[in-house]
């Protein structure tokens, strides 16, 4: 019924706890890895596959070669999904079954809306590990994006910026918002910001306030750790990936909204100079003013998800636990 994509390179540690966490909650869908590993992460990671294959769980795995884009990699293994819905989680997330089966009910149920998306809480372990003691969570602010009209739900999105793809999709639905990706593939405007706001604008998803998706904040923004906004305005490439990102989304708001092409290019160009401008802000301060501060740990949500079976087996996989399915010659492939 639902498929979660995960594309992952050199992660099998972060790897064996997702298919652990999948394991024990009991989810009856199909994972689909795009994995790019090389040497002994891919020996652990064709190790895995089979091992928690063997144990009754449905894994489709696909090796990409690392000089494929990751936006090409998206296409590509998005193409091979079968199942009716479909759902994205980096390597270091983990997407509640519960909260997968509230969004697939509610789609069942209600043909007008595109996608589902359960909470999003973030956690810290204080390091970019697989492994540690949860020891902070904050639970996401979304915008709606249950709005009728395309242009609303493309605003919302392209001032807040928080990922899309964490929702349920009808599985049509995320292949024709990654169908548009081509070449220039500029990393973060390629990758992330065209598919997500093809995403708002292709239809109404809906928010189920129960556990979601379980983000792992350490080591997450690798792609703002490395570059920053003015870098990618600056980049020659910016302006072919600029008329791409005008083409591709003005057409979908004149497919969707009783617009002129002109009157829709210039709602996409507004929201690209706003998300530009947003992010270089942000970055402008963190380099020159003061480091990003994150809120304090939400000790009332902590308090609550202690009573949630689905987070109780989260933390245990975060421990690394000594109920992990048995691997003989772990240690020694990763070498």
């Amino acid at each position: 019924m639902i498929t979660i994509f995960i594309p992952t390179m050199n992660r099998a540690g972060f790897v064996r706890r997702a298919l652990e966490f999948y394991r024990r909650s009991g989810f009856k869908g199909t994972i689909l890895f795009g994995d790019s590993s090389e040497g002994g992460q891919l020996v652990r990671m064709r190790m895995l596959v089979e091992a928690y294959s063997a144990a009754g769980m449905s894994i489709d795995y696909h090796h990409v070669p690392r000089e494929v884009p990751i936006a090409q990699l998206h296409q590509k293994i998005l193409g091979e999904v079968t199942t009716p819905y479909v759902t994205y989680a980096g390597d270091d997330d983990l997407q509640s079954p519960v909260g997968l089966a509230h969004a697939v009910v509610f789609l069942q149920k209600n043909p007008d809306f595109a996608g589902a998306k359960a909470a999003l809480v973030e956690t810290s372990i204080g390091r970019a590990a697989p492994h540690g003691e949860i020891e902070k969570i904050w639970l996401a602010q979304l915008p709606s994006y249950e709005d009728g009209a395309a242009v609303v739900r493309l605003q919302n999105y392209s001032r807040c910026a928080l990922s899309l793809q964490y929702a349920v999709y009808r599985t049509e639905i995320m292949q024709r918002a990654y169908s548009v990706l081509r070449k220039p593939f500029q990393i973060y405007w390629t990758e992330e910001f065209l598919p997500c706001a093809m995403l708002a604008a292709l239809g109404k998803t809906k928010y189920i306030p129960v556990l979601g998706t379980l983000w792992q904040y350490d080591g997450s923004g690798g792609v703002w750790k490395r570059h920053n906004m003015f870098e990618l305005l600056s980049s020659p490439d910016w302006p072919h990936v600029l008329s791409h990102l005008t083409a591709a989304l003005a057409s979908l708001l004149v497919e969707k909204e009783a617009v002129s092409p002109d009157e829709a290019e210039e709602t996409v160009r507004r929201e690209i100079w706003w998300h530009a401008a947003m992010f270089m802000h942000h970055h402008w301060r963190t380099r020159y003013v003061e480091p990003e501060k994150r809120a304090e740990s939400n000790a009332e949500l902590f308090a609550r998800l202690e009573d949630d079976s689905i987070f109780r087996i989260a933390r245990d996989v975060y421990r690394g636990d000594d109920a992990f399915l048995p691997l003989p010659g772990w240690d020694q492939a990763g070498q």
